[in-house]
Formats: structure tokens, sequence, C-alpha cells
């Protein structure tokens, strides 16, 4: 049981964000193929008290999530389940710079990964190896469970990039009426090159090739979106009755503005690999999605202000 309890554990460490996956579904690249060139990934520094903003180093904050556990077998969970599911906090930075050059663009540099846990009321990143006081703090279960987590978080990677946009992906579970379904979920990072302003983008499809279902929309996020993300559980039960295991899936992707993608771009939105070959080109249909589409009046409306 303990065993189990600890597993149960990881996987809620694991599936906050979505970015921390519970299988890494998307190959390494194969042989003579390149492997997508973009921004370093990072861990955190052991200390690094993660706010409402970006820490000291790192220019965005993209998105920081706050565990809760909403619905599902939550009655069957072990206490200790309970009160550590939502000990662990997500966090991805991203570090935009432009080099000394006045006339140099802005880019993506790097992005930044971590596990953080509440302490004398900051949230503070902690690793396995590390000997601050936050991570004293930690029990034995709790340091236990830290293990497992950033051994799935060191996964994650970029998937496709270009000058000014990447692409950083990582499969978690996902709860939808089916039930809890592998999924990858996609982040794009759009940044301006004139600025440095960073817009961020999220989107699920199957992890599974026996469900090439295309999404049909992904989510423009908030800047600096700190967020309670409610989690469902899921009993795995021997002979029906004894709950033996446990799996935890995200409740929707995280908040933000719904974006439609058009019907002939969505087999793009679905493949990596394709995203890949030619970065330059999905950026280029997604920051065009990203805009608004100039409305003019209808033409009878025209011709009655001409006359």
């Amino acid at each position: 049981m303990a065993r189990r309890c600890l597993a149960a554990l990881a996987r809620v460490a694991v599936a906050l964000l979505g970015v921390l996956p519970l299988w890494f579904a998307c190959p390494p690249a194969a042989a003579g193929e390149a492997a997508p060139v973009g921004p370093a990934v990072q861990p955190l520094p052991p200390g690094t008290v993660v706010g409402a903003s970006a820490p000291e180093g790192w220019t965005h904050l993209i998105i920081k999530s706050v565990p809760r556990i909403e619905s599902g077998d939550v009655d069957t969970l072990p206490s200790l389940a309970q009160s550590t599911a939502t000990l662990f906090r997500t966090v991805v930075l991203a570090d935009v710079r432009r080099a000394a050059d006045p006339d140099a663009k802005f880019r993506i540099e790097r992005i930044g990964i971590g596990l953080c846990v509440p302490f004398q009321n900051a949230d503070t990143v902690v690793t396995t190896t590390d000997d601050t006081p936050a991570h004293a703090s930690l029990g034995f279960v709790e340091r236990q469970v830290l293990s497992r987590a950033e051994e799935e978080l060191k996964k994650g990677r970029v998937l496709a990039s270009s000058s000014t946009f990447a692409l950083y992906g990582g499969p978690c579970t996902l709860k939808t009426r089916s039930g809890h379904v592998e999924v990858w979920l996609l982040y794009g990072l759009l940044v301006d090159p004139a600025t440095g302003a960073l817009t961020t983008v999220v989107w699920a499809i199957p992890a599974r090739a026996k469900s090439p279902l295309a999404p049909a929309t992904f989510v423009q996020l908030v800047p600096r979106l700190v967020y309670t993300c409610g989690l469902d559980v899921a009993a795995e039960r021997l002979l029906g009755t004894v709950p033996v295991s446990w799996s935890f899936a995200i409740r929707s992707l995280p908040p933000g503005k719904t974006v439609v993608i058009p019907q002939e771009l969505r087999e793009r939105f679905l493949r990596p690999r394709d995203i890949a070959a030619d970065p330059e080109a999905f950026e280029r249909q997604l920051r065009g999605l990203l805009i608004p589409a100039a409305t003019s009046p209808p033409p009878a409306r025209q011709a009655q202000r001409a006359n």
C-alpha cells in the first residue's frame, strides 16, 4: 500500500501543469534526423522564490499552478495522499533577451522549469539534492514524491523552434467525458522581436496514434498566469471494491482565451514533427490566428452610407 501511495502522489506532482509528463510519448529524433535547435530547458535553482512575477534572472513567468483535488474518487485516497497532493506547485519561466547590438531582435534564450513548495509564506523551488531550509522542511514521503516528480520533470523538452518561437511539450492525463485520457500538452511561445513581449498558447493532442483526433481549439494564456489547477481522481479497484491504485488528471487546460483552429490547419497542430520540419511556417500561421480579423460593414450598409 505504501508503494501505491507514493506512486499516486508522484502522479499528482507531475500532472499539475500538463507540461510535466507521465509518459514522454514524443520519441527522440530518429537516426540522421536533426533534433530541434532552440532555447535551452533549465531546471530552476533550489531556493528560488516564485511569486506572482518572474524571479530575478528571468523575464517572464509563463505559468504557476496551485493544485487542488476537486472531483472523482477523493474519499478513497489515503489521508497522507490528500495532504501531500496539494504541496507541490509547478512553474514554467522564460528568459527573453537580445544581443548587445541595439539593432538585434529579441529571442527566447531559455525556458525554466521547477517544483515549488510553500515555505515561510513563499513558493520556493526545491530539488532532491539541495540543502535549503525549504527542502529540509519536507518529510520522508514528501521527499520521495519530489524525487519521482523531478525525474519526470526532466523529460520535458523543446520540440520545435525558430528565432522567435518555441514549442515545448510533455504528455499528461486529461479528464474527458470518456474518462482519463493520455494527451500531449503543447505550449507555443511567441516572442515579439521588436519589444520582447511574450505570448503563450496551449493545446492538447491525443498521445495514442489510434486516437488521431485533431484539436479544434487552443488557449491563449494571460501573462503571468497563477491559477488553481483542479485535479480529478479515479481509483482502480480490486474486484470492483478495494481501491489499489489511483489515476490523476487535470480537469481542463489552463484558463485563458479560447481560439478556434480553422479546419484546414487542425492536422498541422496535431503533428509536432511536422511543426519541427518548418517551424517558421507554423509560427506565421499561429500568429495569424492571434490577430483579430478586420471587420467591415456588410455591402448593403456600405451602400446606405454612400447615399
